[in-house]
């Protein structure tokens, strides 16, 4: 008990002290980007986004980004009327879960999907499937693994607060690169055993390892 709250206790000072110098800017369409529609999106796309939480402030600081998470679609249903059912898994605490994109997408303020430019078909139909096995499984969410994948908080573990070793789970980022590493594809290949965070994902795109498909949701 006593080393939880000591945990929390220099994670609420790392923050006060970045969030002073903080600039956070929310990504923008605006900035060369286009809003897409829903119907632009595609099984295996990669979702990035942020909301206004606690919990999303905790991780835009220690990963000094403007994202704080990040999911996969993994099923788009056609329905008779125009918008197809769409459906997304991602880990947050206590597990990794499947959901509605209408649910996922209620609180954040923003929503970027990106694309693997040489997943094929086939992949991008396995990756559906081990996301959606991992989600029936509950495969349990890893906190403290995601805390020490911001760079600003990797002094918990050379504190010997958490011990990386030991800790089991996954979270948002790890789920994305463990399906893809199951078809093939290794999305964390530029640096071998990085924890990825979700803002260190997103610098894919400066390696065409990922595509921008679009805004989905933009919160000026």
């Amino acid at each position: 008990m006593k080393k939880n709250i000591s945990i929390i206790c220099l994670i609420i000072c790392t923050i006060a002290f970045a969030a002073a110098g903080q600039n956070d800017i929310p990504l923008s369409p605006s900035s060369g980007g286009s809003s897409v529609q829903t119907l632009a999106l595609q099984n295996g796309d990669i979702l990035f986004s942020t909301t206004n939480s606690l919990v999303s402030n905790i991780v835009r600081v220690g990963t000094s980004g403007p994202i704080s998470h990040v999911a996969i679609v993994t099923d788009m249903l056609t329905q008779n009327s125009a918008a197809p059912l769409i459906f997304v898994v991602e880990s947050v605490s206590p597990k990794v879960r499947k959901l509605l994109f209408e649910d996922y997408s209620k609180d954040a303020t923003v929503i970027v999907a990106f694309r693997h430019p040489n997943a094929t078909n086939a992949q991008r139909a396995s990756i559906v499937a081990w996301l959606n096995k991992q989600a029936e499984m509950g495969v349990s969410y890893n906190l403290w693994a995601a805390l020490l994948a911001a760079p600003k908080f990797n002094y918990l573990q050379k504190l010997h607060l958490v011990d990386f070793g030991k800790t089991k789970g996954t979270f948002c980022s790890k789920l994305v690169i463990d399906a893809y590493k199951e078809v093939g594809i290794d999305l964390g290949r530029l640096s071998p055993g990085q924890n990825w965070d979700p803002n260190s994902l997103a610098t894919l795109q400066w390696f065409d390892d990922l595509n921008y498909v679009g805004h989905i949701k933009y919160t000026p």
